[in-house]
């Protein structure tokens, strides 16, 4: 089965540094981006472990539990596209 195309943001997203939020402690911690779908769901990983986030319409704000901690990132702290290098 092979990827489907999902557009250049998607794919220059893949293994991204993102600073996530623990809602639970105040602490912000770095994650990479293993998994993206705009405005549906992100899986990062921090350290060895994985946490998928869904995404909330109203807030714009994806959020993700692992054990028994609330993790959030704003749609709009996710890194841009990049533009194109033409010569």
């Amino acid at each position: 089965m092979g990827r489907l195309p999902l557009g250049r943001l998607v794919d220059e997203m893949i293994d991204a540094k993102v600073r996530i939020h623990c809602t639970d402690n105040g602490k912000v911690i770095e994650a990479h981006v293993l998994n993206y779908r705009p405005q549906l769901f992100l899986e990062v990983a921090c350290q060895t472990i994985k946490i998928r986030m869904r995404y909330k319409e109203d807030t714009k704000v994806f959020f993700g539990n692992l054990m028994g901690r609330e993790f959030t990132i704003k749609e709009d702290a996710l890194p841009q596209e990049r533009k194109e290098y033409k010569r």
